[in-house]
């Protein structure tokens, strides 16, 4: 099933019991990121979100405290969102507010899960955390740390953070196109192995 997000306000007053819910019951200004997070992990089966937020430009999503941890297979996808263009511009930017959690964080059963097309920034943990038994995760076409949408680095206006890989197997971050490579930068580390066994695929 696919959910699109609406609003950039970090609103959680729509009916997010599964994905058909939220779409009858959305409450407040849309659907916002938080709620499609929720709902998508109360739907089993693999989901995606897109994006179709109003007007032109960056769209910020400034978040008052952590998402909810990705439980379920969902692709993320800001390349959706009106504007964006590969490489160069990626104008749904998730903003942490330099807040004590992470950016996007996957479950061990988020298997198959995908972020692609984000700007996340301003995490006083990481970007994206990618936990221990989370298969085939692809990390893709993102600007992660102190970026604005354009990739221009701003680290004296926003903290930055890495992508934490625990122990999963298949999993991708980054790519050989333009559109697939991830820009990292603004913290004390970029991505950051653990416990990883390099006799199963990890492809950077």
């Amino acid at each position: 099933a696919t959910l699109t997000v609406t609003t950039t306000d970090d609103e959680n007053d729509g009916d997010t019991s599964n994905i058909s819910a939220l779409l009858a019951s959305s409450g407040g200004t849309g659907i916002s990121l938080r709620e499609a997070i929720i709902a998508a992990n109360n739907t089993a089966g693999a989901d995606r979100i897109e994006f179709n937020i109003a007007g032109s430009g960056t769209q910020v999503i400034n978040l008052s405290s952590g998402l909810d941890q990705i439980t379920e297979q969902v692709t993320i996808d800001g390349t959706t969102q009106n504007g964006w263009t590969e490489g160069s511009f990626l104008p749904i930017v998730i903003d942490g507010n330099d807040g004590a959690f992470d950016g996007l964080n996957f479950a061990a059963t988020a298997d198959g899960s995908e972020a692609r097309g984000l700007v996340i920034r301003d995490f006083g943990f990481n970007s994206i955390d990618i936990d221990a038994g989370a298969d085939n995760v692809t990390i893709a076409g993102n600007f992660l740390g102190a970026f604005d949408s354009s990739g221009a680095y701003v680290g004296g206006e926003e903290v930055g953070g890495a992508i934490i890989y625990g122990r999963a197997d298949n999993s991708t971050i980054g790519g050989s196109t333009a559109a697939d490579r991830n820009i990292i930068g603004g913290g004390p580390n970029g991505i950051v192995l653990l416990h990883c066994d390099w006799r199963h695929a990890h492809r950077l």
